[in-house]
């Protein structure tokens, strides 16, 4: 009996998770794609504005940047992810002619399968809705 109760123990200190650690992602590459922004979600008056995007991402940082001007404004800075969502903080300057709730930061919840990179972002507080639809080009 004291074998079995041993060995119970053994698998259960060895088997345990820590559910605190990353999963094991490569989001590092160019990737191009379509940003969307919906403005006055929960409205009669809803807007919907859409461009080419690029995205360069290193294994602890990134940069962006719309064909179009402003849409969305280019920004830099880092990112960290968990298996819910990529948050990225925008670390570049940026000047003050446009709305700065533009600017591509905070938590983003994503779908990724090595690549296609999907991120989507609620803004209640703007009543915006960002969602970007990303292929990796390399």
């Amino acid at each position: 009996m004291r074998i079995l109760v041993f060995i119970l123990s053994a698998f259960f200190l060895t088997s345990g998770c820590d559910s605190t650690d990353q999963p094991l992602r490569n989001f590092e590459g160019i990737y191009k794609g379509i940003y969307s922004i919906t403005h006055n979600v929960g409205t009669d008056s809803i807007k919907k504005i859409q461009g080419s995007v690029t995205f360069e991402f290193t294994k602890t940082t990134y940069h962006c940047y719309g064909e179009e001007y402003l849409l969305p404004p280019a920004g830099a800075g880092k990112y960290t992810y968990t298996n819910s969502y990529i948050s990225l903080v925008d670390t570049a300057l940026h000047s003050d002619e446009f709305d700065p709730s533009l600017i591509l930061h905070g938590n983003f919840t994503y779908y990724y399968d090595q690549k296609e990179l999907k991120l989507t972002q609620s803004d209640l507080l703007h009543r915006r809705f960002h969602e970007l639809n990303l292929t990796k080009q390399n």
